[in-house]
């Protein structure tokens, strides 16, 4: 089995740049995630609609974005329980563990240090608020607009 099939590379054997190139663009294809239904864990796969790089991996969902610095200002990654994304929702003031549980699940499931922003603009409160989770409980910075 040749290292396009799956086998490992040998170290210190060198391979023309043409293998490498034909390899990268084997799996150059339009919605690679859905398109590509025998890929295994560990291959990359280019979509050629947006021009994103996923990592297939043996875990749910089975595929990651791998984020590149110039095409990647779509992404809402995770980060070791950082949420960059903002969560826009009606909430109390101050939201309630209900509310909260509600938006983001329970505490103990996103685990402790797991945090996320919440913006309450739908209300006429136009609140903006760091929520955190200590992994029991939920807990809330409310965040003041600069003057």
């Amino acid at each position: 089995m040749g290292y396009k099939e799956g086998a490992d590379l040998i170290l210190n054997f060198k391979y023309p740049f043409q293998h490498f190139n034909r390899f990268k663009n084997n799996f150059a294809i339009s919605n690679p995630i859905v398109a590509l239904s025998d890929a295994v864990a560990g291959m990359i796969a280019h979509d050629t609609d947006d021009d994103k790089l996923y990592h297939f991996t043996g875990q749910s969902p089975g595929h990651d974005e791998i984020l590149q610095e110039n095409f990647s200002s779509d992404a809402e990654p995770v980060f070791n329980a950082l949420r960059l994304g903002v969560t826009a929702s009606d909430v109390s003031d101050p939201p309630t563990t209900a509310e909260l549980v509600a938006l983001f699940g329970e505490p103990w499931h996103v685990g402790a240090g797991w945090h996320s922003f919440l913006w309450d603009g739908i209300s006429a409160s136009d609140k903006f608020y760091l929520i955190v989770s200590d992994g029991l409980n939920w807990r809330y910075i409310a965040l003041t607009a600069a003057a």
